[in-house]
């Protein structure tokens, strides 16, 4: 006899399983709480038991990342140092170039003044020997004009006796301070004075010059009697 559907049966056959799936999908979930609960409680026993250990592991990271600051404070600081050290030595270096311009103008210079005051006081010399020669001359060929050798040679020993011994020793200065500035570790302020210095301590070569030019006017003076003779 085949089988007759009801209302009632189609209840029964869609509700059976509807309610077997809800059932089996609660029962899941309840496992994983449950399963959950146990590993949480599990793992809570496991972290009282095991106290000391964790905290020992917990000091030993924090150790280790105090550490890793540590370093990186260290390489902040050697990278700093580095760099200092760089801006220390191009200060240096330019110290050192600006030391060795101001020494090379400085011993130039004291090298120029001494040539002018060598060459100033052998100009003295030769015009005393000149005037000898000349005054020996005019004694014998022309006696009447002995009065402008005596004029030169007066003016010449006014000139010779103040200027000479202040060109001795402004070349003796010189020659001093040249030997120390070449021969020593000097400063770029002590360069920088001693080349004032040296420039307003050229007033005794200027008058020794104008004074010498003012004796070879005087023999100028004889040559031109001699020639107008």
């Amino acid at each position: 006899m085949p089988y007759k559907f009801t209302a009632s049966s189609l209840v029964r056959v869609n509700i059976k399983p509807i309610f077997g799936r809800a059932f089996f999908n609660l029962y899941i979930l309840f496992f994983e709480i449950f399963f959950m609960w146990d590993c949480m409680v599990a793992f809570s026993t496991w972290v009282e038991n095991n106290s000391g250990q964790i905290q020992i592991l917990i000091a030993g990271g924090a150790i280790y990342l105090a550490w890793l600051g540590y370093k990186k404070v260290l390489e902040q600081i050697e990278i700093s140092n580095t760099q200092t050290e760089t801006t220390n030595e191009q200060i240096i270096s330019l110290n050192n170039e600006r030391v060795a311009d101001l020494k090379i103008n400085l011993l130039s210079e004291i090298n120029n003044q001494i040539k002018q005051l060598v060459k100033l006081e052998r100009g003295y010399e030769s015009v005393s020997r000149e005037i000898e020669s000349i005054k020996t001359v005019f004694i014998k060929r022309f006696p009447q004009h002995i009065a402008l050798v005596d004029d030169a040679e007066a003016q010449y020993k006014i000139a010779s006796e103040k200027n000479t011994p202040k060109l001795k020793q402004r070349i003796t200065e010189l020659r001093t301070l040249s030997n120390s500035v070449f021969h020593n570790e000097v400063d770029a302020k002590f360069l920088e004075e001693s080349l004032q210095l040296i420039f307003k301590k050229n007033e005794p070569i200027n008058i020794a010059e104008l004074e010498y030019d003012r004796v070879q006017q005087s023999l100028s003076k004889v040559n031109e009697a001699i020639l107008h003779r």
